[in-house]
């Protein structure tokens, strides 16, 4: 409990909270050694280029994944659904700004001489 209390004062971080970030520390320093000692290889084949094998393992999964995707009547609902939800949205949008536009152009509003359009 002590130690508890001692982490709190000093750092104002639990144990756990302690614990994680000496963690990430550690693996930040690591990284770190890492990065620069790749960068600074004068054999290396990619200059100015770090491979990340992680990386890449992500980017080899993207096609890979279009094998997982079965088109069936509820995807075919679902992309029509949210085409037409989008394309209604955008439409009521402009018609609200245009309507509004051409009520104050029509009231007298906006003056000849401050309209976007104007007749010469």
């Amino acid at each position: 409990m002590k130690e508890y209390i001692k982490l709190k004062k000093i750092y104002d971080l639990t144990a756990d909270q302690k614990v994680i970030t000496d963690y990430k520390a550690e693996r930040r320093l690591i990284l770190r050694n890492k990065y620069l000692k790749e960068i600074h290889n004068p054999n290396s084949m990619q200059k100015g280029h770090i491979f990340d094998e992680q990386l890449h393992q992500h980017y080899m999964t993207i096609p890979k994944m279009e094998k997982c995707f079965k088109p069936n009547i509820k995807n075919l609902i679902w992309c029509f659904t949210m085409t037409i939800t989008c394309a209604t949205l955008l439409a009521s949008y402009l018609k609200k700004y245009r309507d509004e536009k051409e009520y104050r152009l029509r009231s007298g509003q906006v003056s000849y001489r401050d309209r976007d359009i104007k007749f010469v």
